[in-house]
Formats: structure tokens, C-alpha cells, sequence
């Protein structure tokens, strides 16, 4: 007669009160290793992911996907974190998104802040209503809140900025603590550190602007001249368009043949807001020294001197040129009443 080996059989007792499970509230899903490990009355969690929501213990409604994503967390609500290392050092930060390894990595109380692709926001603490896309857009913000970055590594170096959108690879790339900018396109205000109140729309647009205050530029390239300092309330219109002084207007380069409208340019000519009138407008004499000529312009001269980028400054009716090899300029709708 032949008889069955016994086989030994061996039962693991779980504990008595399993760390995950303990005084565990409903409505929660932990999957992972020490996933929620810590949660007391904490509700409405999901943590799947080796440590998940590892040190959640009053936290409410977060979902983290992905290992130690939301890690720290203590009792920060409403954040939702996919993948790894996502949100990994919040702890009371609350309606946080991230969405991609290590993104929002450093947050820890900043709040109702969006972070979609790798390393997005990865070093902000506390900055609060920041919405980045983009891999590392934002990278570097720390307290700076209410920025929009749009693309890849906009507004990478961004600080303490705030209130600023970029939308483009590289736009507002250098800004540290530059304030209400907007970016516009790839490159554009990408040297900008700490100028605020500027607007650039186009490829490459203000992108040689790093200090300058309330300068606008439209179309890819438009600038100012940076060999000039920063410049101020300055605008440039039109493809490749320098403007060279603040508070000064350029429209369109070199290149332009016609600039013209349905009526002419109106000039405030108001007697209530002028002072000190005076009757010395230059008459006869003037007009006898003028030696009217006619020229063809030397284009390439003229961008070659742009590509200097240097200053000039104006009076009533000529543009002189602040330096020796600096570029003049007439008015001539200045002309009109000493011709009369």
C-alpha cells in the first residue's frame, strides 16, 4: 500500500493591525508597498505606487499615481499626482495637478498649481496658481505665482516672477524676477531676467531685452537695440523692426516701400494744454539755407548699421544722432510752417 506524502503547509498570519489598514477611514485604495502607510482619517484617497501618499495621515480626496508620488504629503487636499515622484515633497498644498515624473517635485505648500510634463514646476515651494506645460516650463520657480508657461523650458528660470505668460519653446527662457511680461512665440523675450510690463509676439520678439520696462514688439525678430542699455516705453512693428531709443515707435524695417492709411497722421494741436507760445518760428531766412536734393537710399548701408544697434535722439526737427557714426533723421511734416 502506498501513501501520499504530507506535504508541510505553512499559514502567515498577517498582524494584528496592519499599518496600511490601520484605523483606516472608507472610501480609500492604497496598492503598492507602504502606500498610504500612515493615513488615519483621511478619506476619499487612492495611492497606487510603492509609497504613495506614504505620509498622508489627514489629507482628503488626493489621488497618487506612480512611485512615491504625493510621498509627503500630511494633509494637503484635492491634489491629484501621476507619476513618479510627482508632488513628492507636498505636505499641506491643496488642488495641486501634476501630471509627469517629478513635476511639482519641491511643492510643499503652494496651491491650485498645474504641472504637465517632466520636471514642470519641479522647484517650486510655495508659488501658488501656476499653470506650466511643457517639460521643464518653470523649472525654477520657487514663490513666484500666477505665471502660464506654454512650451519647452518657458520661463525655465523664473524665480520669483509673477503674473507672466509664456507661450512657446524657450519664451521668457531667462526671466528671474520680471513681472506681468507676456511671450508670445519661441525664443521671444528669452534674455529677459528682470524687465516687467513687456509684450512680445512673434518668433524671437524682444528676445534681446533683459532689464527693459514696458517695451512692445510685433513680429518675428522685432526688437531693441541692446547695445543701447535696456530701453523703456519703446515699441517696434513689423518683421525684423529695430526701434532704438526708448519711448520711441518704429514701424516696419528697412525694406518697406509704403506705409500709408485712408487719412493722414493727426498730431495733438490743442491751445488749452500749451504754455510758453512764442511767434520764432524760422521764416524766409530759414528757407533760403535749405539745398533741396534727391537721393536713393542705401539700403544695405542702413542695415548694416542697424546690425550695430546703436542710439539717436530727437528735437523739433531733426533726429540727431547722439554718437559720431550715429544715424540722423528729418521730420519733414515739421517743415510745413516755416515753408508757409
Amino acid at each position: 500500500m502506498r501513501f501520499a506524502a504530507i506535504q508541510p503547509e505553512f499559514i502567515i498570519q498577517p498582524p494584528a493591525v496592519p499599518l496600511y489598514t490601520r484605523t483606516q477611514p472608507a472610501l480609500i485604495n492604497a496598492f503598492g508597498a507602504y502606500s498610504l502607510f500612515t493615513n488615519t482619517t483621511g478619506s476619499k484617497n487612492s495611492a497606487l505606487g510603492d509609497q504613495s501618499l506614504r505620509l498622508n495621515t489627514t489629507g482628503t480626496g488626493n489621488t497618487g499615481s506612480g512611485y512615491r508620488s504625493l510621498y509627503s504629503n500630511t494633509t494637503g487636499y484635492q491634489n491629484t499626482a501621476h507619476g513618479g515622484s510627482a508632488l513628492r515633497n507636498n505636505t499641506t498644498g491643496y488642488v495641486n495637478t501634476a501630471n509627469d515624473s517629478s513635476a511639482l517635485y519641491l511643492n510643499t505648500t503652494g496651491y491650485e498649481n498645474t504641472a504637465i510634463g517632466t520636471n514642470t514646476l519641479y522647484l517650486n515651494t510655495t508659488g501658488y496658481q501656476n499653470s506650466a506645460s511643457g517639460a521643464y516650463a518653470l523649472f525654477q520657480n520657487t514663490t513666484g505665482s500666477n505665471n502660464t508657461a506654454n512650451g519647452y523650458r518657458s520661463l525655465y528660470a523664473n524665480t520669483k516672477g509673477s503674473r507672466n505668460i509664456a507661450i512657446g519653446g524657450y519664451a521668457l527662457h531667462d526671466n528671474k524676477t520680471g513681472f506681468n511680461n507676456t511671450a508670445i512665440g519661441d525664443y521671444s523675450l528669452g534674455e529677459n531676467t528682470t524687465g516687467s510690463y513687456n509684450t512680445a509676439v512673434g518668433y524671437g520678439a524682444l528676445n534681446l531685452n533683459t532689464t527693459g520696462f514696458g517695451n512692445t514688439a510685433l513680429g518675428s525678430s522685432a526688437d531693441v537695440a541692446h547695445l543701447l542699455g535696456n530701453l523703456t516705453n519703446a515699441t517696434a512693428i513689423g518683421y525684423g523692426t529695430i526701434v532704438d531709443g526708448s519711448n520711441r515707435m518704429r514701424v516696419g524695417n528697412y525694406f518697406v516701400t509704403f506705409i500709408g492709411g485712408q487719412v493722414g497722421w493727426t498730431t495733438f494741436s490743442d491751445g488749452r494744454y500749451k504754455k510758453v507760445i512764442q511767434e520764432n518760428v524760422q521764416g524766409l531766412a530759414f528757407i533760403n539755407n535749405l539745398r533741396p536734393v534727391t537721393y536713393t537710399v542705401n539700403v544695405k548701408g542702413l542695415n548694416k548699421f542697424y546690425n550695430k544697434l546703436r542710439s539717436v535722439k530727437g528735437n523739433n526737427l531733426l533726429d540727431k544722432a547722439a554718437t559720431e557714426d550715429g544715424l540722423y533723421g528729418l521730420r519733414y511734416d515739421n517743415f510745413v510752417s516755416p515753408l508757409v
